[in-house]
């Protein structure tokens, strides 16, 4: 009599099967798995690096439209077009800038402020340049908030020619030496966040035509 040769797999091989081709799912899956968290790691990467890029950058355009223009307080009193009080808390770089623009025609000066507060980089806004009240009219939140990217840090060091003629630093501007001086020449911002670590920057500021 001939062998039956359709014969089916027997319980062993069918649960040895099952076992081997679980083990092979669980490898694929732990493999997806590392796959999507390293690129869901990366795209947050990203988004920081952008979120830092983009702060500094706008950081970049409003120093290097900083005009040279004292402004008036809700009191009347004289304040220099750009200044940081360091014992203020927190810390605010305020100046006096030359972006906007009125219907796309003319650049009209514009009050700008720079805050860290609660671990995020806010730029501030106001109506006018001259009044108005201390708190800004909107506060733009530029790091530490989108991408969870706390900033611990933000200094600013003031570049410029001290009474002798030679350079020097201050972390507030103007200098109590020199309460009446122009425009520094550079402004370095030193910037440490949670995720990205310490950055530092240095920008330098329009200058006179007699300085140059």
């Amino acid at each position: 009599m001939a062998s039956d040769r359709s014969r089916g797999f027997t319980l062993l091989e069918l649960l040895v099967a099952m076992a081997v081709f679980s083990l092979l799912a669980a490898m694929a899956y732990g493999g997806l798995t590392s796959v999507l968290d390293a690129r869901a790691h990366t795209d947050r990467a990203a988004e920081r690096l952008d979120e830092m890029q983009l702060a500094f950058a706008m950081l970049q355009r409003d120093l290097h439209q900083v005009v040279d223009r004292p402004r008036r307080d809700a009191y009347g009193d004289r304040r220099p077009g750009l200044m940081l009080d360091d014992l203020r808390l927190p810390p605010r770089l305020e100046l006096v800038s030359a972006g906007a623009r009125s219907r796309g025609v003319r650049s009209e000066l514009r009050r700008v402020g720079w805050e860290l507060e609660d671990g995020v980089l806010y730029r501030l806004l106001w109506p006018t340049v001259d009044g108005g009240m201390d708190e800004p009219q909107s506060r733009v939140p530029m790091l530490g908030e989108v991408a969870g990217n706390t900033v611990e840090v933000l200094a600013f060091v003031f570049h410029y020619h001290g009474l002798d003629g030679e350079r020097t630093t201050s972390r507030a501007w103007p200098p109590p030496e020199q309460p009446n001086a122009d425009l520094p020449l550079a402004v370095e911002i030193e910037l440490e966040a949670e995720h990205t670590g310490a950055v530092t920057r240095l920008f330098a500021l329009p200058r006179k035509e007699n300085d140059r």
